[in-house]
Parts: C-alpha cells; sequence; structure tokens
C-alpha cells in the first residue's frame, strides 16, 4: 500500500513511468470493485431511486445559487467576472451595460482598466469612445475612434460612432464622410444610412435626408426611428401630412413613442 501512495499520478507527466507496473493489481481490484458496485445498484431499485432523489436534490441546489446570477445580463457578467478576472470580452460588455444604465462612472472605470492593461483593444477603445461621446467630453471620443483608425483596424462601427461625434460638434461636412466611409465598408448596414438621413434633415436637405431614410427602411423595415425622422421631413418641408402621418404611425407599430405628434399632425 505504501507503493500504491507513493506511485499514484493518474496522468503522469513527468515521473516514475517505469513503476507503473505497480498499479495493475490495485486498478484491477477497483475495477473490480466499480463493477460490484454498480450490479449491486442494478439489482437494488431502492439504491437507484436513492440516487436519482439525491442527484435532482443536488440539481435543485445548484439552480437555486445559479438563479441569483442569472437574474440579468448584469448579474451574471458580474458573477463570470468575479470567478475569471481575466475575462475581457465579459468586461467590455459590462462596460456597455453600465452606459446603457447611466452608470457613466463604473462604465469609464471599467473601460479605462481594460483599455490599461490592453491599449489596443479595439471593442473597448471603441466603447469608452462611445461612452465619452455621450458624456460630452469629446475631445477624449475622437481620440479613441483615431487610434483605432491608427491601428488599421477601423471598421464600419468606428466611422459611424466618429459621424456621430461630429455631427454632435456640428462638423457636418466631416461627419458625411465619416457616413458615407461606413457605407462603403459596410452597404448593407441600415443604421448609417438612417444617421446620415437625419443629418441631412437637420441640415435642412430634405431630398438626401428622404433618400438616405428611404434606404435605411428598405435595408430593415422595423426601425421606427427612421419612419419617425422621415415623417417629419415629409410633414415639415413636403407640407405632405398624409405620408408624414403613414410614417408615424409605422414609427409608433415599431415601438417609437410618437403619440404626441401623430395628435399634433394627423387629426
Amino acid at each position: 500500500m505504501t507503493a500504491i501512495s507513493i506511485n499514484l499520478n493518474v496522468i503522469p507527466y513527468t515521473v516514475q513511468v517505469i513503476t507503473d507496473r505497480y498499479l495493475y493489481l490495485p486498478m484491477i481490484g477497483l475495477l473490480l470493485a466499480g463493477g460490484l458496485f454498480i450490479h449491486e445498484l442494478i439489482n437494488n431499485k431502492r439504491y437507484i431511486i436513492a440516487g436519482i432523489v439525491l442527484y435532482v436534490i443536488y440539481l435543485i441546489l445548484i439552480s437555486i445559487k445559479l438563479t441569483s446570477y442569472w437574474k440579468n445580463e448584469k448579474t451574471l457578467f458580474l458573477h463570470t467576472i468575479e470567478e475569471d478576472p481575466n475575462a475581457i470580452p465579459v468586461k467590455n460588455l459590462m462596460v456597455v451595460i453600465y452606459k446603457n444604465k447611466g452608470e457613466y462612472k463604473k462604465a469609464l472605470r471599467l473601460a479605462n482598466e481594460i483599455i490599461d492593461d490592453y491599449p489596443d483593444y479595439v471593442e473597448a477603445l471603441n466603447n469608452r469612445g462611445n461612452l465619452y461621446l455621450k458624456i460630452k467630453q469629446y475631445n477624449k471620443a475622437l481620440q479613441d475612434f483615431q487610434k483605432i483608425i491608427l491601428l488599421g483596424k477601423a471598421n464600419s462601427e468606428t466611422y459611424i460612432n466618429l459621424g456621430n461625434l461630429y455631427f454632435s460638434l456640428k462638423q457636418f461636412d466631416l461627419a458625411i464622410k465619416s457616413y458615407e466611409k461606413a457605407i462603403e465598408l459596410d452597404p448593407a448596414f441600415y443604421l448609417t444610412y438612417d444617421h446620415l438621413g437625419r443629418l441631412y434633415a437637420y441640415m435642412k436637405n430634405p431630398d438626401k435626408a428622404e433618400y438616405y431614410l428611404t434606404k435605411a427602411i428598405n435595408l430593415n423595415i422595423t426601425y421606427g426611428m427612421s419612419y419617425q425622422t422621415r415623417g417629419m421631413v415629409y410633414i415639415v418641408y413636403y407640407k405632405d401630412i398624409k405620408k408624414g402621418c403613414r410614417d408615424l404611425k409605422m414609427a409608433e407599430k415599431y415601438g417609437v413613442n410618437v403619440g404626441n405628434l401623430i395628435k399634433k399632425f394627423c387629426k
């Protein structure tokens, strides 16, 4: 038995491979014991039922424990980070969750933590840039988006965000160029056309606004914001109440709160 306790390496990576012959007889004994145990279980239904009951109880207890983590995506991701502090993609998702919930300080602290460790992590730079844009720290947002471009890893999302930044700064020519670059990289993404249409509507260019908003709707017929903006373009610039109200009602159908606009213009 002393030999067994010393040489029992289940997966012997480095030590005493030649001594594994000492395990042959003990392993035969363990296999026989295991076989007898299974035989007893099969012949004695009480043991089987008891085992099933215990296993079900175990699953219930585990489920009760995990339910607190599965309450929502925030608690789930926080638990994942607690279990694995190096789960960087999960941390990055938490930045988005904090931002969407208005917890900007938490979002920024976590984003900075990720980028301090991984300064070229594009997804984190993009999320932090969006966060800076949300809290109107435009210069810092611009630095993050420009760094992504300098890294040679910019995609359509990068240029959409850059366009939104320039739109906020009322640098319309740069915003248009950014949106057009985003379309060049991904011509099938509806949101770029929507943003470009809104920009032209803001610039009082109804023809181009209608053109891009219609393209956005054709690419995604369920995105209510495009209907709302195009509806107001019809009403304000073209004085076409019928088309405008039709679009406002479509926007309402797809979840946009336009009840007051419908009451005002669609009597």
